[in-house]
């Protein structure tokens, strides 16, 4: 029998297991976007995005530097997988993807990222019409193609949502295995999660009021309930195999 946890059980446990961990996340999150705002300002010191060439190219190392984003949510999964487990861990730890099966971590992004850029080509194409032609016909079918772009990414997104979790657990996993089992573990849970993500919104809106300062602590938190999700999940699953 199921006994999933509710969204505000999940949180409720993310709370009390930060409590006094918070220094932890936060020097966590701050060394990741530390590193990934270097490679940001070096680009647009060094490339002049006023060519076509130069556009082109800025797109191409943001995208390479979006993967790393990758190896990151594998350090920031090890990280939240700790505190839930009661485990010990560092700050430091974000670097944990780099030294364990990074090749496999910017694999898993590279396929989430190409899912998400490719179902907005329809809606870019039109777009860039539109601008092109300056003709208002091409607007419409630009907007349902984003609409129809985004909810193919968020469905896939959520598919996939659990890969770098899958990815520490079952290390000697390959790319393709730990999307499948990412997929199958979430069937009948993707609008579980949904829900749980969304319900984050007015956080994400109060943190807006801070100038972003509160998303040091929103955004671990999110994380933290995130990891709390995946081992409900694991945890339900392995009762009904049993």
């Amino acid at each position: 029998m199921n006994n999933y946890k509710t969204s505000a059980q999940l949180k409720s446990l993310a709370k009390g297991q930060l409590l006094g961990r918070y220094g932890t996340v936060i020097g966590a999150f701050l060394l990741m976007e530390l590193v990934m705002l270097s490679f940001t300002v070096i680009t647009s010191l060094f490339v002049d995005q006023t060519t076509v060439f130069g556009l082109i190219l800025n797109y191409i190392i943001s995208f390479l530097t979006g993967l790393f984003a990758g190896i990151f949510s594998a350090g920031q999964a090890y990280i939240c997988l700790n505190i839930s487990c009661k485990r010990p861990c560092k700050a430091s730890d974000v670097f944990y993807g780099f030294n364990h099966h990074p090749d496999k971590a910017l694999l898993l992004q590279l396929v989430i990222s190409l899912i998400s850029f490719t179902s907005m080509i329809p809606s870019c194409i039109f777009s860039y019409i539109a601008a092109y032609t300056r003709r208002m016909i091409y607007i419409f079918p630009a907007c349902v193609f984003l609409i129809i772009g985004t909810l193919i990414a968020v469905y896939f997104s959520l598919c996939f949502s659990q890969v770098f979790y899958l990815l520490l657990d079952f290390p000697d996993y390959t790319v393709s295995q730990l999307l499948t089992l990412s997929k199958k573990i979430m069937k009948g849970q993707k609008g579980r999660l949904f829900y749980l993500l969304v319900s984050f919104l007015p956080l994400y809106l109060l943190g807006l009021l801070s100038c972003c300062v509160a998303y040091l602590w929103i955004i671990p938190y999110v994380n933290q309930t995130s990891s709390n999700f995946y081992l409900d999940l694991m945890k339900n699953r392995q009762n009904e195999n049993r």
